[in-house]
This record gives structure tokens, sequence and C-alpha cells, in this order.
């Protein structure tokens, strides 16, 4: 006996595809798969780790000296950035940060003091740890320590 040959009304024997094709079509739903969880992978990822005192002070300082009052305003809370703005950008000329200028303070939230000074005047920013990120909340602009006046003579 042999198998009864398709008619025009009934359908033909599914075709089996080759290993080559499945093999093919199991990686690329495969890398759309791994694409896809990596995309939302980055996408939610919360950035752990704020942007240090130290260069956001830098950051404040070089705006203050362009005039940049929008960095000062998203790097400031409300009173630090009425006493920022209120500075001339040659306020700041010729300040430099280092980390050294940057000390811990104690408070009831984590803040760093930085203080920067150049011949005739100094920087004071306070910094304190809001919202996730470092913000300067006081500013002070005043004369540096002068060298005495006068000097001791020995008879």
């Amino acid at each position: 006996m042999t198998a009864p040959e398709p008619t025009a009304g009934a359908p033909a024997a599914p075709s089996k595809r080759s290993p080559g094709v499945v093999a093919a079509i199991v990686i690329v739903v495969v890398i759309v798969l791994v694409g896809g969880a990596f995309l939302v992978y980055k996408l939610t990822k919360s950035k752990d780790e704020p942007t240090p005192a130290v260069k956001v002070a830098k950051t404040v300082t070089a705006a203050i000296a362009s005039g940049n009052t929008a960095v000062i305003r998203s790097n400031s809370t409300g009173q630090g950035t009425t006493q920022l703005v209120a500075m001339k950008p040659s306020d700041a000329s010729g300040l430099t940060l280092v980390a050294r200028d940057c000390k811990p303070f104690a408070a009831k939230t984590p803040t760093r003091v930085c203080t920067v000074t150049r011949p005739g005047g100094q920087l004071q920013l306070r910094l304190i740890f809001t919202g996730g990120a470092w913000k300067v909340d006081l500013a002070n602009l005043g004369p540096a320590g002068l060298p005495p006046t006068s000097t001791s003579t020995t008879t």
C-alpha cells in the first residue's frame, strides 16, 4: 500500500525547517531579549554615587566667575542661591579649590565647608547633602587674613 496522494482540496503535509534556520531564529530571539533587558536596566538604574562635594564647590566657583546663574541655581539651595547670585564674577577670579580645602563639619545633615583663599579675599562655601546631592546652602565672601602690620624688634 502506498500513501494517498494529496488532492486539490486537501492540505499538503507541513514541511520541516532545516536546523540552521531554527538555530538562526533562536539566536535572533535571544539577542532581542538580552538587548531589551539591557535597555530596561539602563533606563531604571539609579545613580548610586552623587557628585562629590569638592567637585560641586569647584563647579559653583567656576559658575560665579563666568556669571552662569543656571549652574549656580542647580547646585545650591534657596539661601545659597541668593548669596551666590549676588556675587560678581570678579569675586571668584583667582580662586582655585583643592580637595584639602573641603572639610567635614558637624551638623545634623552631612556637611562640608570649603574655604578658598587668594591674596585679598576668601570664599567660604558650606555644602549640605540634600535630595541625594551636595548643594551649597551658605556662601561667605570676605577679606583674607592679613599679615601683621607691626614688627617686633629686639634690642
